[in-house]
């Protein structure tokens, strides 16, 4: 028996079949990056909106750590194509949702649809990840993350300026969804033949104690605290950024995201294979420094060229970043954890995406500059240099350099 099908080839039909069902989950996820704007076209108190953007990534915050239990490899296509059909629903619903409780009720539907795609995706994915590559596996996954970031932002400014609303774009995104479920309804099929052999422990649901044996290592839990503060600091980008521009005099934020999407992407094509002969504990610390010193600045820019140059910058760090803290976890865990702990690390994910807009929507409705929340989420990423020490002091051999035979 196996734990991993195929785990000694990275290109399998399996693998690209799930980064391109990704691209589709976060090309409807991405088309949100104004939707705080939005809110206030529509006439929601300034005091209401941080909190309704914030419900999506709060649903599948909570929703998440009650579905890992019962998620595994027999389970998870069901649970994707579910949400395939939900998001259709609360994408075309958008144009309805009026009210502050109509909206709250849509944002929790939209979390809850998101957290088992992509709940479901990373159980599957974790079996045709091989051990060796996991840091080019995740790098080149997360492209398909990425493109609709790179994407979206520039199809929904055009829309924008052809007179389509903000709801009619909402409800247009959802036709990405059908080659999705075509896709998934491919990869069932598949997936009967190739996890053939694979552990039967993998294809039920681990029991409670395992669970707490696993995530009772410290390991873990300093890899957990760690995606939470990076993806505290990394959503005020992604929410915020249409906001700060139009401070900047900038109507235009599409060409940010454009900028940094693309070298983001660049850093995990050219960087490749290279992300796993490098100490992950050494890189994480040095891109963690130099994303805070970008996010700090950011907001301190005086023109557009610079602030376009800051953009390109940004992309690379958080092209070192990601992968890095994706395979660190990958590289600690137990072949039987993989899927559940690369779930717990979107968990964590989740309480970024949440803590962000909640607090960063509190702050701008109390009067308080973009600056100020900016600054707040560099300092938190200079908090994970001394959780990334202590990391290092464990002398995992997952994260070390890998010697030559």
């Amino acid at each position: 028996m196996t734990a991993s099908p195929k785990a000694e080839k990275l290109f399998s039909f399996e693998f690209l079949a799930l980064a391109f069902i990704s691209f589709f989950a976060f090309s409807n996820m991405a088309i949100f990056y104004s939707f705080f704007a939005y809110l206030g076209k529509i006439g929601i108190p300034p005091e209401w909106r941080g909190l309704l953007l914030s419900l999506e990534p709060l649903s599948a915050f909570t929703l998440r750590i009650a579905v890992l239990p019962l998620l595994h490899l027999g389970n998870a296509v069901k649970a994707m194509f579910l949400a395939l059909l939900l998001l259709i629903f609360v994408l075309c619903s958008y144009s309805f949702a009026t009210s502050i409780l109509a909206i709250a009720l849509l944002r929790i539907l939209h979390g809850a649809a998101f957290v088992l795609l992509i709940s479901g995706s990373l159980e599957l994915v974790a079996q045709f990840i091989p051990k060796s590559r996991s840091a080019q596996g995740f790098g080149l996954l997360s492209i398909a993350t990425l493109l609709p970031y790179a994407l979206m932002p520039l199809l929904f400014e055009a829309l924008q300026r052809s007179n389509m609303g903000d709801t009619q774009i909402y409800a247009g995104v959802s036709l990405m969804i059908l080659p999705g479920l075509f896709m998934l309804l491919v990869l069932n099929r598949r997936l009967k033949t190739s996890l053939r052999g694979v552990e039967a422990a993998l294809m039920k649901r681990p029991n409670l104690s395992e669970v707490w044996q696993d995530v009772r290592q410290p390991g873990i839990v300093l890899l957990l605290f760690l995606n939470l503060f990076v993806y505290i600091a990394y959503s005020s980008s992604f929410y915020f950024m249409k906001n700060l521009a139009l401070s900047l005099g900038m109507n235009d934020v599409s060409p940010f995201f454009l900028i940094s999407s693309l070298t983001m992407i660049a850093v995990r094509l050219f960087a490749g294979s290279r992300l796993d002969r490098i100490d992950k504990v050494t890189g994480l610390m040095l891109a963690v420094s130099l994303l805070a010193l970008s996010l700090f600045t950011l907001p301190r820019v005086s023109s557009p060229l610079m602030f376009h140059v800051l953009a390109g910058f940004y992309g690379v760090f958080l092209g070192f970043l990601f992968p890095l803290l994706k395979s660190a976890m990958f590289s600690i865990s137990s072949p039987n954890f993989r899927g559940l702990n690369s779930n717990l690390t979107m968990f964590m994910t989740d309480g970024g995406y949440f803590l962000c807009p909640l607090f960063g929507g509190m702050l701008l409705a109390a009067g308080q500059p973009l600056s100020l929340l900016f600054g707040i989420c560099a300092g938190l990423l200079l908090l994970c240099l001394p959780l990334l020490l202590f990391l290092g002091k464990m002398k995992h051999p997952g994260l070390e350099v890998p010697r030559s035979p």
